[in-house]
């Protein structure tokens, strides 16, 4: 009997081993992940970083808490939270790695990790004209000195007058307005702007050692920041101190062309339009110059506009009369001049 009870004893204990060895729950561990606002920005703008991506295959992914690392140097910058949303601001520019840890209640861990690009001011000095003694504050990006302001040298003559090969640099005012000459500096015919002279590497109407840009330089300056702050970070009086000014141009043609209002200023302070070295002459007969444009938020049409931010563009001035004939109209824009680091 005592045999009997011992084997019963001993296969009750199995029995409840295996019960509960069948009962205990695989544990798995969480899954790491979250989402930026933004991945580029600039100093001192506050990003969010969010973690209601993460998961617990074991079903309790509101119980998982988080800790964050904002540049990824091994030092955690918050401690363990339920919460899953965070701000952070960066105070310098750089590349940046962020590191978020998440812990389950049994204990398990598991790691994400993101980037993001923070950008600062760029490298600035001044520009003086020897020719004139203009000062103009200068910006480094990319390996490419570039004009903060627009260029303001020259002899201003009336629209009545043409700009021509005269030896003269010559300039309109927008509006004929001197208020604007610091702001938009002069509006320069293309052809004005490269000093008459085609050809690649051209001083053009720049100062010494300064260059009209060219294509090649508008995408080195093109830096892609996010449209949702373009204006704050190319823009007057903004961070980068690029200060991309919103100018107007002098457009001039003949006033029974259709389709066309006749000799005018255009400058509604959505976009500033800057000559840059290209000229090509299509089968056609039709003018063909480069020129950049730097579009910001308008205060309508937004799909019209459809948020390109820096522009690169080649433009013909032409149009044809009821005759079908090209007829070519004389655009006047500002001009930036670069010179290489």
């Amino acid at each position: 009997m005592k045999f009997q009870f011992a084997t019963v004893q001993a296969f009750g204990i199995l029995l409840v081993l295996i019960i509960l060895t069948n009962c205990k729950k695989d544990l798995a561990p969480p899954v790491a992940s979250f989402e930026i606002n933004s991945r580029i920005g600039y100093t001192g703008r506050m990003f969010t970083f969010d973690a209601a991506g993460s998961i617990d295959p074991d079903g309790e992914s509101f119980l998982l808490k988080s800790r964050w690392d904002f540049n990824d140097d091994g030092v955690w910058d918050t401690e363990y939270s339920s919460d899953r949303s965070t701000n952070w601001i960066y105070n310098e520019s750089g590349n940046y790695t962020i590191r978020l840890e998440v812990v389950d209640p049994d204990g398990q861990l598991d790691q994400f990790t993101d980037s993001l690009q923070i950008l600062g001011r760029l490298p600035d000095s001044v520009l003086i004209d020897t020719r004139d003694g203009q000062l103009y504050p200068i910006v480094k990006i990319n390996g490419l000195w570039i004009m903060a302001e627009n260029l303001r040298y020259g002899t201003q003559i009336p629209t009545s007058t043409k700009q021509t090969n005269n030896n003269i640099v010559e300039y309109y005012l927008f509006n004929n307005d001197s208020a604007f000459f610091k702001s938009y500096g002069g509006l320069y015919k293309w052809e004005e702007s490269m000093n008459w002279r085609t050809g690649t590497q051209n001083q053009g109407i720049c100062p010494p050692g300064w260059r009209i840009p060219e294509l090649n330089d508008w995408y080195r300056v093109d830096i892609k920041v996010p449209h949702a702050f373009l204006s704050e970070y190319y823009g007057p009086s903004s961070l980068s101190g690029l200060n991309l000014t919103f100018s107007g141009s002098y457009l001039d043609g003949p006033v029974n062309l259709p389709g066309f209002i006749g000799s005018h200023f255009s400058g509604d302070g959505s976009s500033g339009a800057f000559w840059f070295n290209h000229f090509s002459t299509a089968s056609s007969g039709i003018r063909v110059y480069g020129w950049i444009g730097f579009w910001e938020y308008p205060n309508s049409n937004l799909d019209l506009w459809n948020l390109k931010g820096l522009q690169i563009n080649k433009a013909s001035f032409d149009q044809r009369d009821n005759k079908g004939k090209v007829v070519f109209i004389d655009s006047h824009q500002s001009v930036r001049c670069v010179r290489d680091e």
